[in-house]
């Protein structure tokens, strides 16, 4: 078994170069990364040492799963690094950005055995030096989209699952990256709910509703949106030739069309035109008088598909509002019809695979929380999915940053519980044994009390007496997390500075301090302060209506 243990860097990321030259957010900076080991050690920049190394191990350690054998949750304010810094030691132990740093230190456990790697740096102690460093597989997951570049590479050891970079890199150059990234998702999504609503839990029910809480239930709906925005697309770009085939025409034989085959029919002379928008069309009077002919004689093979589609599709029509217009559904249950479910995918991107026009709901749109839930399962299942192969017995990192955005409370405080069920499920239906290390990084305390004091990795910038935000340092103080309430976990776990917000809080200073006026002035409040008989808090709120009334009547 194979883990990271620890890590330093002399500098990195430098930081407000403009007004502080020379300043990093991680400077002479160590971290452990195991919840086993703690290091301490010293630096001499000028020999470039790490000496006087010292490590104390462990030895109670909380056992969260057989199949994760080491965990480190990363937590601290915004701007704090959390991000960087898992990126920098992601892509340093897979091999992703070996140049991009010039002196840093790696020590991992294998075999029981402690061993280092240091690039262009000494480390002083009597521990295992190796010449160079084995590569970890990583997968690292992100639904974060702050900006369309992401500087990954390919490479086998690094699986990227960010959506920075699924946004970015083209698999299919026939459809732009947006589009080609929502045809990806669509199709994991689809593939993990045809197989978790297959699994079931000891009692029998289906996993999918289990971990996700919602019906195994698969609706496609058809997006007449869509298709007007694609008519408007090939007449703007002048792809259609004719003096009959005008923007009225086009609208006029969309809109004759009122049954899911004559639909499908024009969508699929869409994606013809789109393949063929090199071509003059000819036939423009011949279609707009009798387009079921004409698609007949110049296309049958697409005819038949579609007619093959339309007697096997569960087809019916909704209204998502009231007094909305109705639309075409194909609607499936994914416990016992998941081949059809395939079936009709596939089917349906036949017609046309230029542009997505079938989006899937699950019995009932998906909020924005469900969607990302069901985003990180649907992603990681189908890495180990590709992967597993080769991942069985084989140890790996799992990178996962902000897994929680978007999601209530309470799926937050159930989230790792629901992950840990997932694993299994996932290594009991592959017959693969599953050897991770986990790190995570979160701005929840609701997962934060599920992690005890060893597994927590606390990040701090220091203040300077300017009040600039300079580097970044570990605090190791215990934590009340483990089973803590919530309050103790936000003070102790994400150094909130008050229980309160913000708003009310300025006014309650204000209120203090003018009450102070009064008394050393003699003299009346400034104003009103009725807004204390409204605050939540009795204690707090009796205590500001004491001091209130210690002032009032003074002239």
């Amino acid at each position: 078994m194979k883990r990271l243990v620890f890590f330093w860097v002399e500098k990195f990321q430098e930081i407000d170069f403009m007004n502080h030259e020379g300043k990093f957010l991680f400077e002479d900076f160590g971290v452990d990364l195991s919840s086993k080991y703690h290091f301490e050690y010293k630096w001499d920049s000028d020999n470039r040492e790490l000496y006087d190394l010292k490590v104390s191990v462990n030895t109670e350690l909380i056992k969260y799963s057989d199949k994760i054998h080491d965990l480190k949750v990363l937590v601290g304010n915004n701007g704090v690094g959390k991000t960087s810094l898992l990126k920098l030691i992601s892509g340093i132990v897979s091999g992703n950005k070996l140049n991009k740093t010039k002196r840093y230190v790696v020590f991992w456990e294998e075999n029981e055995k402690i061993f280092y790697y240091a690039k262009e740096c000494v480390v002083r102690g009597s521990y295992n030096q190796m010449d160079c460093l084995p590569f970890f597989t990583t997968i690292f997951y992100s639904s974060d989209f702050s900006r369309y570049q992401d500087e990954s590479v390919e490479i086998d050891s690094f699986i990227n699952v960010r959506t920075n970079y699924l946004m970015r890199y083209i698999h299919n150059k026939q459809n732009d990256s947006i589009s080609q990234y929502c045809l990806d998702e669509e199709t994991c999504m689809i593939d993990f709910l045809i197989v978790f609503s297959k699994m079931k839990n000891a009692e029998g029910n289906s996993l999918l509703r289990e971990i996700i809480n919602i019906p195994p239930r698969l609706i496609f709906t058809f997006m007449d949106d869509a298709v007007e925005v694609k008519i408007d697309q090939l007449v703007a770009n002048g792809r259609i030739k004719g003096h009959f085939l005008d923007r009225e025409s086009i609208r006029i034989i969309e809109k004759s069309r009122e049954n899911f085959f004559d639909k499908l029919l024009f969508v699929a002379w869409l994606g013809l035109c789109e393949k063929n928008d090199n071509e003059e069309i000819d036939e423009s009077k011949e279609i707009v008088e009798n387009f079921d002919l004409y698609m007949r004689k110049k296309h049958p093979e697409v005819v038949e598909s579609i007619m093959e589609l339309s007697k096997t599709a569960h087809l019916g029509e909704v209204s998502f509002y009231e007094g909305g217009p109705k639309l075409f559904v194909a609607m499936y249950n994914l416990e016992n019809e998941f081949d059809e479910v395939r079936s009709f995918r596939d089917r349906i991107r036949s017609v046309n695979p230029y542009f997505l026009f079938m989006p899937i709901t699950i019995d009932y749109p998906l909020s924005a929380g469900e969607y990302e839930y069901m985003q990180f399962f649907s992603r990681f299942w189908n890495v180990i999915k590709k992967n597993h192969n080769q991942m069985d017995n084989s140890d790996f990192l799992l990178i996962l940053d902000e897994v929680d955005r978007g999601l209530h409370p309470e799926w937050q405080r159930i989230w790792f519980t629901r992950f840990l069920e997932s694993l299994d499920a996932i290594s009991d239906t592959y017959g693969i044994k599953i050897n991770m290390q986990l790190f995570m990084a979160t701005h929840s305390p609701f997962m934060l009390s599920d992690f005890a004091d060893e597994s927590i990795l606390k990040l701090k910038r220091v203040q300077e007496k300017s009040g600039f935000l300079s580097n970044v340092k570990c605090d190791y103080s215990p934590t009340k997390c483990f089973g803590g309430n919530i309050y103790d976990i936000m003070k102790d776990g994400f150094f909130l500075e008050s229980s309160i917000g913000g708003f009310v809080e300025n006014e309650i200073t204000k209120m203090i301090e003018d009450v102070k006026k009064c008394k050393e002035e003699n003299c009346p409040l400034s104003k009103d302060y009725s807004f204390v008989n409204r605050i939540g808090n009795p204690i707090l709120k009796s205590l500001l209506l004491q001091k209130i009334k210690s002032v009032v009547g003074k002239k």
